[in-house]
């Protein structure tokens, strides 16, 4: 049942980013990577910190293991019981965050985005209190995603956020205007898109569960559970939301572009990642959550997870530090996206590319300690790998760039603003610490849970043999599209045909 979990999972997610993709190529077009394109990262980060405090990386960590744990033992009022509470609690604090953030819109601009002229900032808290009431419904949403992953229902949950991109992409696309005019509208589509993301769930939620209603259980012991576990789990969620805001304070320092340079980086490498590390992990937690009890079961399926993540995750690391200019010119070489714009996002691809292998490899790993009720652990290890990202992102984007508005020369300044790529650099070293750290904690909870060092090198030398035949493939001069298209064909038919020689993946 997992393999085919994650195989709806990852087909849902696949849909989802290739509408992501639609979205980032119809923004490239309409914003480029200037100042306006700044603006729309900005303001939706903002709201997407509340997002992802309440939603899929806390509820996986406390929701979903009581949940499912529940279901699995017949105990189906409980559960009922455990859902209708989990939602009362995520409405009452969706709102309130909600209102505070309309509120707070100018101030939350100035603290997070404090690089930004006075135009851009009074663009951008526009755009923050219209899309703030996205965070509610957007959490609600990972609610539902959690109910039905527990019912074992993956590909309606992850298909869901097609909606959401596809509601900001008709709006971007709704009529010719200014970049200013744009940003308005895609503000728009994002706040319709939060709640038609929403609806989609809705038929398959009223099947497996129709009795679920938003109820106060406060005083169930389950439900204490679910809040007791939660605790650390935002805390270790925070602490990475705090990174990527301070990534942006960091990114709206640097040259003009730079956050949206990064916002374009992190679509393309989160791709893979999404379809490997999180697919898997999402329909893994349920099961490893029914296997509590059986420590070894639980390393077993543990390692084979981190395994087969590991083949996929590895692949596409390296093709993205090699390749990253031919593939971010196939997605987003249009409109004011141009060669320049290519050559400077291409950078903080190939920058952040390397930290998706360890990242991926760290949600099975957060699964499987979830499932044996450390949430703690995690937290603990997840603000090492912030501090880690923050303290070597700032050393070394201030050795290469210098900063007018902050008075600071670099000591190596160079002609080109690799600032941004810096702090792709000081996250990928931190995937690593941290994907480290989690392996080593896992294996003294459930023993031969690592992956396989054999396994992790006949992957990346694979890898690395077919971006190398990618690289010397003669382009076909025709477009950076067809450039593009070309190269990465290349790169996945040497990929699947060495893969399978050597035992890789069921590759179906």
């Amino acid at each position: 049942m997992t393999a085919r979990g994650s195989v709806l999972v990852a087909s849902g997610i696949a849909l989802s980013r290739l509408a992501g993709l639609a979205r980032e190529r119809t923004l490239a077009h309409v914003l480029g990577d200037g100042p306006p394109a700044d603006a729309f990262r900005a303001a939706l980060r903002i709201p997407n910190v509340v997002q992802n405090l309440l939603g899929e990386g806390v509820l996986s960590a406390s929701f979903i293991p009581v949940y499912a744990r529940l279901l699995a033992e017949g105990r189906h009022a409980d559960a009922r019981r455990v859902a209708g509470a989990v939602l009362a609690l995520i409405l009452a604090t969706a709102g309130a965050a909600t209102l505070v953030g309309i509120a707070a819109a100018p101030w939350l601009v100035d603290v997070l985005a404090p690089g930004f002229h006075p135009d851009l900032r009074d663009e951008t808290a526009a755009l923050v209190r219209l899309t703030f009431p996205m965070t509610g419904l957007l959490a609600v949403s990972a609610w539902g995603l959690g109910v039905l992953n527990s019912h074992r229902r993956f590909f309606a949950s992850y298909a869901a956020p097609v909606a959401w991109n596809l509601a900001i992409v008709s709006a971007l696309l709704a009529g010719s205007a200014t970049p200013e005019d744009a940003l308005r509208r895609a503000g728009w589509g994002a706040l319709a898109g939060g709640l038609l993301q929403g609806l989609v769930m809705v038929p398959t939620l009223w099947r497996v569960a129709p009795d679920l209603r938003p109820a106060w259980a406060s005083g169930d012991v389950h439900v204490a559970q679910v809040i007791k576990q939660a605790g650390p789990a935002i805390l270790g969620r925070g602490v990475v939301q705090i990174s990527s805001l301070v990534d942006g304070v960091l990114a709206s320092l640097l040259a003009p572009g730079s956050l949206a340079a990064i916002g374009y980086a992190q679509t393309l490498t989160q791709l893979p990642f999404a379809l490997f590390g999180a697919s898997t992990a999402a329909a893994e937690l349920p099961e490893l959550a029914r296997q509590q009890g059986d420590p070894a079961a639980l390393a077993a399926r543990t390692r084979a997870a981190v395994e087969r993540v590991a083949w996929l995750s590895i692949g596409s690391a390296v093709a993205l530090t090699t390749l990253s200019e031919p593939l971010v010119g196939t997605f987003f070489q249009t409109g004011r996206f141009d060669a320049g714009s290519v050559e400077r996002v291409g950078r903080v691809v190939a920058a952040f590319a390397p930290g998706l292998a360890a990242s991926a490899a760290s949600r099975p790993l957060v699964s499987a300690l979830s499932a044996l009720g450390d949430t703690a652990g995690p937290a603990r290890i997840a603000t090492v790998r912030v501090i880690t990202s923050l303290a070597l992102g700032l050393s070394l984007m201030l050795a290469v760039e210098s900063i007018p508005s902050l008075g600071w020369t670099a000591p190596w300044p160079t002609s080109v603003p690799w600032g941004a790529a810096m702090l792709g650099v000081a996250s990928s070293v931190a995937a690593f610490v941290e994907a480290t750290m989690l392996g080593l904690r896992l294996s003294a909870r459930a023993p031969n849970s690592h992956a396989r060092l054999g396994v992790l090198a006949r992957a990346t030398a694979i890898a690395a043999v077919a971006a190398a035949v990618a690289l010397i493939v003669p382009k076909t001069g025709w477009s950076a599209l067809a450039d593009g298209i070309a190269t990465a064909a290349t790169f996945s038919l040497c990929w699947l045909v060495l893969a399978r020689a050597a035992g890789g993946p069921r590759l179906r």
